[in-house]
């Protein structure tokens, strides 16, 4: 397992290879109004499809299923529509209605690392697995030693391509939904003394700056997306999971990465826990 990102220069891969890395990506994605603000606004979550153990599996980053319940709990936020939807592909985005009790039924999150994993309820199982354009990913594409790399790319939702607010129809809820690609270079040593970033040293995470080159602005709103380790044989080009986003410290230009390793670990539990039943508070 690696355990750092150490490349010195983004990876140039070809446009169409990075196209692929939008089929495993789904988004769920909320409305609501609070007190303070009554015009419906759009929250969406980036995340990606896992196959394991016969389940479909969504992860994120724990936080970001910290902040789903903290709106769902809120007494000043009314939340209107919530559904999963596959907007990365090249096809007309598919939106399966859910709601947020729904979604944490089945869900098993941790601060460190900062990973959430969700099984969906089956018929959205069964919708996404009839999707074409949905390709989940697997463990046995988790990145291990010996993969020789040239970089990473963080692939997710920005906050800046969604739009400020929700129109009646729901259609406009985001203005660009192609999968947005960053690149990641440069493994960083986190300064002990460093008042802004998370302690050194910490395990379960890696360091990286971010290397924008105008594709993206902003990285705020992709937590949750997939990492992935770029490698290359010749002329064919290979990619390889790496972790989830996690936090993004824009002053620095250092985005942390929570490791993938602890997925399949937090999946199995998740799958014993669907055997002896729900959480009562959900």
């Amino acid at each position: 397992m690696v355990d750092h990102i150490d490349s010195d220069q983004p990876p140039l891969i070809p446009e169409k290879f990075g196209l692929r890395f939008r089929e495993h990506l789904i988004s769920l994605e909320v409305t609501y109004e609070t007190t303070e603000h009554p015009v419906p606004r759009i929250a969406v979550i980036s995340g990606f499809a896992l196959a394991h153990h016969g389940f479909l599996f969504w992860v994120t980053a724990n936080h970001c299923l910290a902040e789903l319940q903290k709106l769902h709990r809120s007494k000043k936020a009314h939340v209107g529509q919530v559904r999963w939807c596959d907007r990365f592909s090249n096809a007309a985005a598919q939106a399966i209605p859910t709601s947020i009790p729904e979604v944490l039924k089945y869900a098993i999150g941790r601060e460190g690392p900062d990973v959430g994993v969700v099984v969906p309820r089956q018929n959205v199982q069964d919708l996404v697995a009839a999707n074409e354009n949905v390709v989940p990913l697997t463990l046995n594409q988790q990145v291990r030693d010996g993969f020789e790399h040239v970089g990473y790319c963080l692939v997710g939702l920005p906050h800046e391509a969604l739009g400020a607010e929700v129109g009646e129809s729901g259609d406009n809820w985001v203005t660009s939904w192609n999968g947005k690609i960053a690149c990641i270079t440069s493994h960083l040593e986190i300064p002990h003394d460093s008042t802004e970033l998370p302690s050194p040293g910490q395990p379960d995470y890696m360091y990286g700056r971010i290397h924008l080159k105008g594709l993206i602005h902003d990285i705020s709103g992709m937590s949750g997306g997939p990492v992935f380790a770029i490698g290359q044989r010749g002329s064919d080009w290979q990619y390889r999971l790496v972790g989830v986003q996690s936090a993004w410290f824009k002053n620095h230009q250092i985005t942390c990465v929570a490791k993938i390793g602890h997925v399949e670990q937090m999946a199995d539990r998740l799958c014993e826990h669907i055997q002896v039943g729900p959480q009562e508070d959900a």
